[in-house]
């Protein structure tokens, strides 16, 4: 499947200052980029993006044949997953000409997002009033951990605590405990209302002039996936709940087979007549008070204990889950990471795409669910993640017109650099410290 030409991109010609670190900001800016938007990933040299560093992210399997080598800043496969199609600027803003490099980048900018704490940017120099004297239609998009005006503003934000604070950790949990997803599921979730957002007002620039602050508090954008549960509670009392279990539905939830799993949703009686046709077959015999929602569900435990037997007696997963498809049953066999990325349909749709990283080598990277046009193209990824400071040369002649001499005089000065200092890569989570 070929993919568009970056001009035929929706955000070509858009320039996005992205002061962002970890997941949920480049989760953001990477949507952008993929959509045509020239991102600059800015980071400073002794505070590059924590997901560069091990420390924090000390898992070997995260760099290529589980080896840290010469540059670990460079080879992190999260962050170079998470950074797509970007460009990496280093610069010192703390020092006066540093500050005034950053100032005449953002003239040249849309927009400027970032995941700080709330007030961090505006410490920084960098609060929307002072981006507006830069530049009056100027974007912001603050992914803050909270709200701004939230007594819990100044704490400490990840996906683990959105999932926490937002109440949804229940959802997954049951009557015994509520259970976080590991995965940290809102930070990607925050950097897809934060890309949303930034459409949003885009599009709205585009009619009337104007720029826009906007903040998107991460810990809210989980509650928002809620709606659901707080119209139960408006006409009916909380209640406690069964793992994967829904009360309108039954069976429903993941089943074992042998070392694998599937899952199954039968939301109607006529989809369990189907799924009762297969039990027969094999001789199991439903009886006929599970032919109704509720006498399948006061008797849950019994129709798991026959369907059981069932699955068991198929070769796998995805053989279980093809009976049941042919049925009009809805199930599907629990992928692992690795059968993704092994899959051969995934990769000859374009979904992932081999890049040549100068550092990590070359590897296959996921894209997005994002087709373009009649013809389908899928918008994947085109440049491998920037190296630590890579473009910053290049995009300040390019943008700001400085001269080589002026380039050499801020790299003898640590004004701009191309490798992280110790102390950054000593304290990989300094970063995080303010988000």
């Amino acid at each position: 499947m070929t993919e568009p030409a970056h001009h035929e991109l929706p955000l070509s010609g858009i320039r996005i200052l992205d002061f962002t670190h970890m997941w949920s900001g480049p989760m953001l800016t990477r949507i952008c980029a993929s959509m045509g938007a020239e991102v600059l990933k800015m980071e400073a040299p002794n505070r590059a993006d924590p997901m560069r560093f091990k420390g924090i992210k000390d898992i070997p399997t995260r760099y290529p044949d589980a080896e840290y080598g010469a540059e670990p800043h460079n080879r992190n496969a999260w962050f170079n997953t998470q950074n797509i199609d970007k460009q990496g600027l280093v610069i010192d803003a703390k020092a006066p000409r540093g500050k005034a490099l950053l100032d005449d980048l953002i003239r040249t900018c849309d927009v400027v997002v970032a995941n700080f704490r709330a007030g961090v940017l505006n410490k920084m120099g960098f609060g929307y009033e002072a981006l507006r004297a830069l530049r009056p239609d100027v974007i912001l998009i603050e992914m803050t951990g909270y709200p701004s005006d939230s007594p819990l503003a100044d704490l400490k934000a990840y996906g683990a605590q959105f999932e926490a604070i937002s109440g949804s950790a229940w959802l997954m949990g049951d009557e015994n405990a509520p259970l976080p997803t590991g995965f940290a599921l809102g930070d990607p979730i925050g950097g897809m209302y934060g890309a949303t957002a930034l459409m949003t007002a885009l599009h709205r620039r585009q009619r009337t002039g104007l720029g826009c602050h906007l903040e998107v508090p991460q810990s809210v954008t989980m509650m928002a996936l809620m709606g659901d549960v707080f119209h139960s509670l408006s006409h009916e009392p909380v209640q406690t709940r069964v793992l994967n279990d829904l009360a309108h539905a039954c069976p429903h939830g993941m089943f074992a087979i042998g070392a694998e799993w599937l899952s199954i949703a039968v939301y109607d009686d006529a989809s369990w007549s189907r799924l009762a046709a297969l039990l027969h077959a094999a001789g199991l015999q439903p009886p006929a008070n599970w032919n109704t929602l509720a006498g399948r569900r006061a008797d849950v435990a019994a129709l798991y204990a026959k369907l059981q037997q069932w699955l068991d007696a198929q070769p796998s997963a995805e053989a279980a889950a093809q009976r049941l498809q042919e049925q009009g049953i809805a199930a599907g066999a629990v992928a692992t990471a690795e059968s993704i990325a092994t899959n051969a349909q995934l990769h000859h749709c374009g979904f992932f795409t081999e890049l040549d990283h100068p550092s990590a080598g070359r590897h296959a990277y996921p894209g997005l669910p994002i087709f373009l046009g009649t013809q389908a193209r899928r918008v994947g990824a085109q440049r491998a993640a920037p190296c630590f400071g890579q473009h910053t040369r290049e995009a300040l002649q390019r943008l700001l017109h400085l001269s080589d001499a002026t380039l050499d005089a801020l790299e003898s000065e640590q004004i701009i650099v191309d490798a992280p200092s110790t102390a950054a890569e000593a304290s990989p989570s300094s970063a995080s410290k303010e988000s």
